[in-house]
């Protein structure tokens, strides 16, 4: 479940959200069936992060808001983060900005409580457009350098182009 769940990813990453959507909603079928609390968790997380890359707010947001119910009812805090940032982002899509940021930077604030690194970089570029739009060009320098320090530190070159971009909209600004 979990191998067929994070095939998604790399679909998503070559071009194919179609299909990317395609793999998650496949793979829940299999959770539920399963009936593992940290399964289904896992599931409406990755179910939420495609639905966040295809910019399909309100469907990363429901997702994500699934998710953080099963986290808090199995004590899952790292679950539990995630999907508050996700949330944060959608938040943060749907005009309520500040609210948005708040809850990213909660669950960006729970993962690294819990010393996890590892997809930190991805969150932190998600954080810089929000700022700009409300005007904490500060916050969105911080979060960038911060994301391209995790990129070179942990070798995560998975949006890195996304950085750079990033940094170019910022120094344009």
């Amino acid at each position: 479940m979990s191998c067929q769940a994070y095939a998604a990813l790399p679909q998503w990453l070559l071009g194919y959200p179609d299909q990317a959507l395609k793999t998650i909603r496949a793979t829940r079928p299999l959770a539920q069936e399963m009936a593992l609390p940290l399964g289904l968790t896992f599931v409406a997380l990755i179910t939420a992060f495609v639905h966040q890359a295809r910019q399909e707010v309100q469907a990363a947001r429901e997702e994500a808001e699934a998710a953080i119910a099963l986290a808090i009812e199995h004590e899952n805090p790292l679950f539990y983060a995630e999907g508050t940032f996700i949330r944060g982002w959608a938040l943060a899509e749907q005009g309520q900005i500040q609210e948005g940021i708040e809850q990213m930077r909660q669950g960006i604030a729970i993962f690294r409580a819990a010393g996890a690194e590892l997809g930190l970089s991805q969150h932190m570029a998600l954080l810089v457009e929000p700022s700009l739009k409300i005007g904490q060009t500060e916050e969105a320098f911080a979060a960038l350098a911060e994301a391209l320090a995790l990129v070179d530190k942990n070798e995560e070159r998975m949006v890195e182009a996304e950085l750079y971009r990033l940094k170019g909209k910022l120094k344009l600004q």
